[in-house]
């Protein structure tokens, strides 16, 4: 005996390969420590750190009630490269001073932790603050992201307790103590790296108007080509299985099933990628189908279990093609088994005032979207149809008799299905008792019913033909209702990854066609899904722009430097719809998730240089050159931090684990979006900040030469 299906192993997988990337995001944050520090001391405390902020975020977790799945294991291998960021900027400006020589021991651990406590507080603030608006956000995509987003923000706020208690202690307890080996002007071994960046930054800021320039260029080509992404609602995380599902019509045999079913293990068993396969037809009594379901004798499912190399959409494509000629008078359907994510079906109802319209107009959008590329397996609800005997009483000849289409149809109801006249008990269980009137003939053929006798209140002895006709109609096997009026669904099957481009495709070709007068179609499923939770997450994503700026403006205290902080966000957002095209990942849920965090991340070392500017402008120095020192000096922190993040994402952004898909696309754009705003940051904040202090920096200009002359 072999097992063909067990969710709990691929469930297992799944976590088990999050797991695995979040341990392989924090070693690379650590090894990122190392290089840039180059001092064992140092990473130790990184290492601690980074295990002891997971720790007390599992902590918050469970006081949430909160669980361990994908979603929260998923946000903890998001948030493993964002935890250490605090105390990468506590542990490096430590360092520095203690290299510099400007004192040391516990004095040394504290003031140095101070100096930098607003600015980490702040940008901690404004990445938690990001994910208040995704309560705005309701439905499935709320409900999915809601333990993710929880996971994220316990992860920060623990990390932040972290930085500014524990860090301190171990750098007193590894580093202060101990006299440095040699002191230098700047706190770090002599490097040429920085003063490039003094030359770059200085003429960047004598040339803003090339550098804004070229930024909105930049932004402007980033949203141009964002659209051949392409877009989706959840991407779907495939597993190594196929369903192959098999409706004959409405009254066929068990037996005639079967014989449907072996012509397609026929075709199956040619395929060398698959490994396993189970067939049932129909549901015995009692028991359920693959699908949960109780299925007919004319319905039959067959799974697919695939080799662990095998391509699931080339597997489904082959299927769909090999099948098609032997379908008959069945609906064959292929399809991919998703474990999660959306799924990947399209669906649009078709509603109106007349079931006739309803009914023309399923059928032809029915027939125009076959030829939608990207589409496969389109149907309606109309379409399946079961055979049922139509009785239709004529009133003007019932009348003549003196009867009624109600006694007429009760009547027939007699015979047929009877009624029931009372209960009966039978070792403790209670019965109907129904009775029928005997029929001279069985009631297995359309003129046997014809026949029928029926009693008539002038006491002449009648049929049914004489006052009603009797047919056989074909019936659709399901009638929908919404607000009282009947509509049809016409569904399909997405082929590919672009759901979005595939729904604007089938639209064009729905508004093309003349359908009937009152007729309206709207979205529905997954497409509907999608519109409105990309509506509402765009939406919590300009809230938390407006939430960050009031954070720093509370932190800061005036308006000016935060409002230069607010543009490292489209420098974000360049890189973030750059990664999104260049590694063929379509704009998702999750893509607009990572751009919400990305909105409070990339704050952060923006936040930690204009709060160095600030410091040194009230030391004395001016505008210009308050900008070039803290560039220098904050140059090594926020490209570690930065580092650090991104390496710690790149396990999820490859996606080789089974559970990392849904993270996969966040991945992308927050590393895409930390690559171009941490070298715009450098470059765009200081000369923003200049920009809006053009006047004193001007002053300050004028003042310097008339010294300079004099």
């Amino acid at each position: 005996m072999h097992t063909l299906f067990d969710s709990s192993q691929m469930i297992t997988a799944s976590l088990n390969g999050t797991i695995r990337e979040a341990v392989l995001g924090a070693i690379f944050a650590v090894v990122v420590i190392l290089l840039f520090l180059r001092s064992l001391r140092t990473t130790v405390i990184a290492v601690v750190s980074i295990p002891l902020s997971i720790l007390i975020s599992l902590v918050l977790l469970n006081r949430f009630h909160v669980t361990l799945n994908i979603m929260t294991l998923g946000g903890m291998a998001v948030a493993t490269g964002r935890v250490v960021d605090d105390s990468i900027v506590v542990i490096e400006n430590i360092y520095r001073q203690w290299r510099r020589g400007t004192g040391r021991g516990r004095e040394l651990a504290l003031s140095a932790s101070a100096e930098v406590g607003r600015a980490i507080t702040s940008s901690t603030l404004t990445t938690v603050a990001v994910f208040l608006p995704l309560g705005l956000v309701g439905g499935l995509v709320g409900k999915i992201f809601f333990p993710f987003a929880l996971t994220v923000v316990c992860s920060l706020l623990s990390s932040l307790l972290v930085a500014l208690t524990v860090v301190p202690l171990l750098s007193w307890l590894l580093v202060t103590r101990r006299e440095p080996r040699r002191a230098s002007e700047d706190g770090e071994p002599k490097r040429n790296w920085r003063r490039p960046y003094e030359r770059v930054l200085g003429w960047c800021l004598d040339h803003k108007a090339l550098v804004l320039a070229g930024t909105a260029v930049a932004l402007v080509a980033s949203v141009a080509v964002l659209p051949l992404a392409g877009s989706t609602f959840i991407p779907q995380t495939e597993e190594k299985f196929v369903t192959i599902s098999i409706n004959m019509p409405i009254g066929t045999a068990r037996a005639t099933t079967d014989a449907k079913a072996r012509q397609v293990e026929a075709i199956v068993r040619r395929l060398p990628a698959v490994t396993q396969m189970n067939t049932q037809v129909s549901s015995d009594s009692g028991q359920l189908s693959m699908s949960g379901t109780v299925a007919g004798s004319n319905q039959a499912t067959i799974m697919l279990r695939l080799r662990p190399d095998a391509d699931v959409d080339a597997v489904t494509s082959n299927l769909r093609s090999r099948l098609k000629p032997i379908a008959g008078p069945a609906q064959i359907q292929v399809n991919s088994l998703n474990m999660g994510g959306s799924s990947g079906s399209f669906s649009l109802v078709v509603s109106g005032a007349k079931e006739e319209s309803i009914r023309r107009a399923a059928v032809d959008i029915t027939k125009a979207l076959v030829d939608v590329p990207g589409l496969a397996d389109v149907t309606n609800n109309l379409s399946q149809t079961q055979p049922q005997v139509e009785v239709h009483t004529d009133a003007q000849k019932a009348a003549k008799y003196g009867l009624t289409a109600y006694q007429v149809g009760n009547y027939v109801k007699d015979y047929i299905g009877g009624n029931q006249v009372g209960n009966i008990q039978l070792q403790q269980n209670t019965y109907a008792l129904v009775a029928k009137l005997k029929s001279n003939h069985p009631l297995d053929q359309l003129n046997t019913l014809k026949h029928l006798p029926i009693p008539s209140a002038t006491g002449k002895s009648l049929e049914l033909s004489d006052v009603a006709t009797v047919r056989m109609v074909q019936t659709p096997v399901s009638v929908q209702h919404r607000d009282g009026q009947a509509y049809a669904s016409v569904t399909g099957t997405f082929t590919t990854q672009n759901t979005g481009r595939t729904t604007q495709l089938a639209l064009a070709k729905v508004d093309s066609l003349h359908l009937p007068r009152g007729v309206q179609t709207e979205l529905s499923g997954d497409s509907q899904q999608k519109d409105q939770s990309f509506n509402q997450l765009i939406e919590a994503i300009i809230v938390s722009v407006g939430i960050v700026y009031l954070v720093m403006l509370i932190t800061f205290g005036e308006w000016s430097a935060p409002f230069a902080i607010l543009f490292s966000m489209p420098a974000a957002l360049i890189g973030a719809f750059f990664g999104t095209v260049v590694t063929h990942q379509p704009v998702s849920v999750s893509s607009l998730i990572g751009i919400l965090m990305l909105m409070g991340i990339v704050v952060t070392n923006a936040i930690v240089l204009v709060d160095r500017v600030e410091q040194r402008r009230r030391a004395g120095l001016s505008i210009r050159q308050a900008l070039l020192e803290a560039g220098a000096t904050r140059l090594r922190p926020i490209l570690m931090t930065a580092v650090a993040t991104i390496c710690a994402l790149l396990p999820l952004a490859l996606g080789f684990s089974e559970g990392a898909l849904i993270s996969q696309g966040l991945a992308v754009v927050v590393i895409g979006g930390l690559v171009t705003s941490t070298l715009l940051t450098l470059i765009l904040v200081p000369v923003m900040y200049e920009l809006l202090h053009l006047r004193q920096h001007r002053r300050q200009q004028q003042t310097a030469t008339q010294g300079g002359q004099a």
